[in-house]
């Protein structure tokens, strides 16, 4: 914990500091306890804790804001959706927008996919990728042959 002090006393040497927390439902006990901890010595230093994550990391956010009440980030509503994806794809057809939910990672991977495809891509019967990782999936398939075999390696490095 003393070293922890010490990075952020020669980060914020620097200026103000956001620490940001990306999907906390992964945080490890360790982790959680050492941000805790930074949060209730509460040093004279600028710094900001962001933690965002799933609906399961609730508890765990709570935790580490203490008294502070947590924002719940709700799917954007149609209109949002719509302009999002035509911004990305130029189109944005219902059946894209129903499979999204008005999830904006969702939404943002099938417009790279739709415009690395093109249009033709989201008309008619083709296959709406049915999840996030699916769009995932399939913008790699988009990916020359070498970059995919690499993704490949990547991928069973950091299973």
């Amino acid at each position: 914990r003393g070293a922890f002090r010490t990075v952020l006393e020669t980060l914020t040497g620097k200026g103000a500091l956001v620490l940001v927390v990306d999907d906390a439902q992964w945080l490890d006990a360790s982790t959680r306890a050492t941000l805790r901890w930074a949060r209730e010595q509460r040093f004279d230093l600028p710094v900001a804790l962001w933690v965002f994550g799933r609906p399961e990391a609730a508890e765990c956010a709570a935790d580490l804001a203490g008294s502070v009440a947590p924002t719940t980030l709700t799917p954007l509503d149609r209109a949002a959706s719509q302009r999002l994806l035509h911004h990305l794809a130029g189109v944005a057809p219902e059946p894209w927008l129903d499979r999204a939910g008005g999830h904006p990672l969702f939404l943002e991977a099938l417009g790279r996919l739709a415009a690395a495809r093109g249009h033709t891509a989201m008309e008619g019967d083709v296959a709406i990728p049915p999840s996030i990782e699916g769009a995932h999936l399939a913008e790699l398939d988009q990916l020359p042959m070498a970059a995919r075999e690499l993704a490949k390696q990547i991928g069973r490095a950091h299973v």
